[in-house]
């Protein structure tokens, strides 16, 4: 893709903060907002896809299936580990794997994101769409693009691998690399975008307020991002998401001039 006319949809990782983007999104729907491009780090990879499919879609649903339970207990736990010393002299991948085992994984958020993915709608849908991850094994960025992403597993993998945040969850292993959280290359919000040929962007920023951000300043159109402090990201109760959603709701309408007042309580 190298158009100059590309809009691009940028949304930016942050785990449970994601809820922010999906009320962000229910804002731009709701004002008939359009794009040609959405690319996603982490949370924002998988929120992007679903967007990607373009179609209409409850993705609040999304965050009314996600079980605190499944999602944040046991974090950061590897049970195994101290078997993946022995392991080390076969190489990195090996010791990964002993790492990890029976440790956290992403197949809770792999089953809620299997259940509202629709490859059909993706694979026909216009709207173009990439999401980056780092490939540790190889110790460099990777871009997973739409026109490579040809069946429902390969999307779910590479999504997945863009939120695979080591080592609160697992790496996510692909033809036999490990891929973890895009979020970890520190890449300005919008490179993504801007390496596919995008030259206009609306970006979703999960940074907290005061947050010293680094994006494609020459090419943003319009930046969203929290005006008042969002809950910690792996914070997943389901209140504190539901509550991010309508924040983000409003503040995409105050950011774009459309609501009055400052601050919203609910």
């Amino acid at each position: 893709m190298n158009n100059s006319n590309t809009h691009a949809l940028v949304l930016g990782g942050g785990g449970s903060r994601g809820s922010y983007t999906i009320g962000v999104l229910t804002t731009l729907m709701e004002q008939k907002k359009t794009y040609d491009l959405v690319t996603g780090i982490s949370i924002g990879a998988i929120v992007g896809a679903l967007y990607a499919m373009n179609k209409p879609v409850d993705l609040s649903s999304m965050i009314a299936s996600f079980p605190s339970s499944g999602l944040a207990d046991s974090l950061f736990s590897f049970p195994d580990c101290h078997k993946a010393a022995d392991e080390a002299s076969k190489g990195f991948d090996a010791y990964v794997k002993a790492f990890q085992n029976n440790g956290p994984t992403t197949e809770t958020l792999s089953k809620v994101f299997h259940s509202l993915f629709d490859f059909d709608a993706f694979e026909k849908s216009s709207l173009n769409f990439a999401c980056l991850a780092s490939n540790v094994s190889k110790n460099q960025a990777r871009i997973f693009t739409k026109n490579e992403l040809t069946s429902p597993e390969k999307v779910e993998q590479a999504v997945l691998a863009s939120a695979a945040y080591f080592p609160a969850y697992s790496l996510v292993n692909i033809d036999g690399d490990y891929y973890g959280d895009g979020g970890f290359l520190n890449w300005s919000l919008g490179r993504v975008a801007k390496e596919l040929g995008a030259k206009k962007m609306t970006l979703v920023s999960l940074a907290q307020p005061g947050d010293n951000l680094v994006y494609e300043k020459d090419e943003t159109e319009l930046l969203i991002r929290p005006i008042v402090p969002l809950a910690g990201f792996l914070n997943f109760g389901t209140a504190t998401l539901r509550n991010q959603i309508m924040q983000g709701r409003l503040e995409a309408l105050k950011t774009m001039n459309l609501a009055p007042g400052y601050v919203y309580t609910f």
